[in-house]
């Protein structure tokens, strides 16, 4: 027992002063003080007091214990000042960091202990006990325990960084507040991971073994430890430890006051980590080199090098083609002026980094404009994060711009499990010509496939924000213009080899749009979507996709786009699509935004499969006030544009359009749509507003979709097919408002708005609401020789 008690000193009585206190703290059970003497033969092995050794009463401490050389005590006295009972008492003073006004006790364990031969370090045991009065005795308990790890070497390796780290998210050092009444640790904000401090010079392995110990707060860790070993060399060996026995509960439990021991280990080390700028110069230069050196020095046993610890750097060198495994084993590397990704072309992994800074690229075109990955080749890319914000002011240099934080673009291979957490700011200056530019918050294209490429469980957290430049009267325009949370563009796919978009989600605003407002007509074709900007392929000339290039009735290009699948994504930001600008009918200026999908074109024998998706965030086609919109500016809840694409299970729960500006056609659903699609088990709801264009429809708004009627008899650039064989909207629920200028307006002024709500839609005309033709032309019926409604199975369909 201990005992908290007056006792004789000096051969004198103690005075029992309020002011003046001794506390004799003897023996509560095996292992409760503060060195452990290893060499006993006994089965449980004593532990004993240290000079120095102060203890904390009522969070005063006490004075220092003397303990003379070689003692063994068991007991100790120790005298205080200015305590009164009630004692609460804690082991070592220095692990008392507060006290609440109910009595709870906040302490603190390092994060680093000292390594003693034979023992764990003096004060890493934290006890703790409470007496009510002076003659009451106390008893102290353990709050932690000890693992054990003994190493050996024949040759004496010298071993000269060592630190425990417990996987998972398991707090083993820093805040914890103090349960005295269950003598139980409650972790309040710490870290994961303990350093050993190590002799000068090391510590020096044993043939027959050196121990190690560490002390734990008590309690039981399911998924163990990791524990690293660095040598003199810097080579590394890394343990798992982990309760093996057969039946026995998964991961590591330490109990108060008991020793938790391991076998012993060879040290069979591994390759080197990269653990500062200059390891990662020194790999980089031997891996770029091409030489078999830097596989004896950093080559790990499972065929990877390692990052080994967070570091900071302005920049460093990239790899050229990295073939093998990158892991980066949870770390950080901050660097504050990256100008090009991490590695060129990715063949082979990065796995568990987290890049954090600032990323200003030189080369945004061909190198890519990413942190990460420039070109993911058949490569994967898992569990990592990016930190690193985008910067591209006035980029006007290079012939393309390709920004996706983990990719510039992927032809075959994977990112998974991917988050991005920091903004993307884009100026792109076009004064000088036309160039492609697409910008993803995980990657920016997806193209000339290889093989399949998956995309799954990645989410986008920071803004996607684009802009264009231009004098007011040029002609230049961004191309190939798609702009995502997730993915800027795809531009291939075949049943063979395609896209799979799977549980993404993006949750950071998508912006696109001129910072100087255009005078002068360009062609144009864009997509801004929450999930993807734009999925298509593009005709010969690279500047737009078939549907819109001119050509006679008997001239009609192959009308197969892309094969993709996109499944559980879900937006959950505002997105916003600027890039229409002056023109007419027959300039093919066509800028589409949606919830989903700004442009999604799929293949006739082959439809796109959206499956289970959700868009939760305003869906905007264009808030600036241009001249005549003409058939240039489409949004829908949905997808700004769909063609040969079925949607199932899709949910829409935000507001979509504008009523700031001129549209061609808004929809809760798909803005705009001239090829068989499908809409089943779809729940649309949205407040839908809407400004017509000048001289255009009558009812270019709708709850679904929109259809564009306008043949190619019409005159000028026009739908080169209308094709609805097929299509249906079954089982989908239907609700929100519509606001409407009832008035065709010149330009862009605003007048006589109507609010029309789901009371006005009744069973007669509820279908009406659900579609609506965005041309009607006279001769439509006559030249494609069937109506519209002919052509779209509707059932089951009910309002909310």
């Amino acid at each position: 027992m201990v005992f908290a008690s007056c006792s004789e000193r000096d051969g004198e009585p103690a005075v029992h002063e309020r002011d003046s206190v001794v506390l004799s703290v003897g023996i509560a059970s095996p292992g409760t003080r503060t060195w452990l003497d290893s060499s006993s033969d006994a089965s449980v092995l004593p532990v004993y007091w240290s000079d120095g050794d102060c203890i904390s009463v009522n969070g005063i401490q006490s004075s220092p214990l003397k303990v003379e050389a070689g003692e063994k005590l068991s007991q100790a006295q120790f005298e205080l000042l200015n305590v009164e009972a009630p004692y609460s008492v804690l082991y070592p003073a220095s692990a008392f960091s507060s006290a609440a006004a109910d009595g709870t006790l906040r302490i603190q364990l390092p994060s680093s202990q000292e390594w003693v031969e034979g023992s764990f370090a003096p004060g890493a045991a934290v006890l703790c006990g409470r007496g009510e009065s002076d003659a009451a005795p106390v008893s102290l308990y353990n709050l932690c325990g000890a693992v054990r790890v003994r190493l050996s070497d024949t040759e004496g390796a010298i071993i000269t960084g060592l630190r425990l780290e417990s996987i998972g998210d398991a707090q083993i050092c820093g805040a914890y507040d103090l349960d005295m009444d269950n003598r139980e640790l409650v972790p309040a904000g710490g870290g994961t991971v303990i350093g050993m401090t190590l002799p000068e010079g090391g510590t020096a392995l044993s043939p027959t073994g050196t121990d190690f110990y560490f002390t734990l707060p008590a309690g039981n860790y399911p998924d163990g430890f990791l524990i690293r070993f660095e040598d003199a060399e810097r080579h590394v060996l890394r343990s798992l430890w982990l309760r093996d026995s057969e039946g026995a509960e998964a991961g590591v439990t330490v109990s108060a006051g008991r020793l938790v021991t391991f076998s012993s280990l060879p040290y069979d080390p591994d390759g080197k980590e990269i653990c500062s700028a200059a390891d990662w110069e020194e790999f980089a230069a031997a891996y770029n080199a091409g030489s078999d050196g830097w596989q004896d020095d950093w080559l790990c046993k499972d065929g990877s090098v390692r990052i080994g610890a967070d570091f900071t750097a302005e920049a460093l060198t990239p790899i050229g083609t990295l073939a093998i495994e990158l892991a980066g084993c949870g770390h950080t590397i901050t660097l504050t002026g990256a100008v090009s990704p991490l590695v060129g072309t990715l063949t082979g992994s990065i796995t568990g980094l987290t890049i954090a800074g600032k990323n200003t690229p030189e080369d945004p075109g061909d190198t890519g404009a990413a942190i990460f990955a420039g070109h993911v080749r058949g490569g994967h890319i898992r569990s990592c994060v990016n930190q690193a914000v985008f910067d591209l002011v006035n980029v006007s240099g290079p012939s393309k711009v390709l920004v996706g934080t983990f990719a510039g673009d992927i032809s075959e291979g994977s990112i998974e499990d991917c988050t991005n957490e920091a903004d993307i700011f884009v100026s792109v200056d076009i004064s000088g010509g036309s160039k492609p530019v697409t910008v993803g918050g995980i990657v920016a294209s997806v193209g000339e496939l290889t093989g399949p490429v998956l995309i799954s469980g990645c989410a986008n957290g920071g803004k996607v924000a684009v802009s264009f430049i231009r004098p007011g009267d040029a002609a230049t325009r961004p191309g190939h213009a798609g702009y995502g949370g997730i993915v800027g563009t795809v531009l291939a796919g075949d049943t063979s080899r395609y896209l799979t978009l799977e549980n993404c989600t993006n949750n950071g605003a998508v912006s696109v749009g001129f910072a100087t407002t255009p005078t002068k007509a360009a062609s144009l074709l864009s997509g801004v979507g929450g999930i993807v900007g734009m999925a298509l392929k593009f005709n010969s000339a690279g500047d737009n996709f078939w549907w819109f290039t001119a050509g006679t009735n008997d001239s009609f290009p192959d009308m197969s786009c892309i094969y993709m699948k996109m499944k559980g994504c879900v937006n959950n930001a505002a997105v916003s699509g600027g890039l229409v600008s002056v023109c007419s009918s027959n300039v093919p200026n066509k800028a589409y935004t949606g919830g989903l999908v700004g442009v999604l074109a799929g293949i006739k024998e082959a439809h796109i499969a959206v499956e289970g998706c959700a868009s939760y965030g305003k869906v905007v086609g264009s808030d600036s006030g241009y001249t005549r919109v003409s058939v240039g500016n489409a949004c829908g809840g949905l997808a700004g544009y769909a063609g040969y694409a079925d949607f199932s299970d899709c949910t829409v729960n935000g507001p979509v359009g504008t009523l700031t500006a001129q549209s061609y056609s808004t929809s809760a659903g798909i803005g705009y749509i001239h090829l068989a699609f499908k809409l089943k088990d779809c729940s649309i709801y949205s407040d839908v507003s809407h400004i017509r264009c000048t001289n255009y429809s009558d009812g270019n708004y709708s709850m679904g979709f929109s259809i564009s009627t306008k043949n190619i008899n019409d005159g000028g650039i026009r739908w080169r097919m209308i094709d609805f064989d097929g299509s249906e909207i079954t089982g989908c629920r239907f609700g929100g408002s519509f606001t409407y200028n009832e008035k065709t307006v010149a330009y862009t002024a605003v007048s006589e708005f109507g609010t029309l709500t789901m009371e006005h839609i009744t069973d007669s005309n509820f279908e009406k609401y659900i579609w609506c033709p965005s041309f009607t032309v006279n001769n439509y019926k006559t030249d494609m020789g069937y109506s519209v409604e002919d052509k779209i199975t509707m059932s089951n369909n009910t309002r909310i």
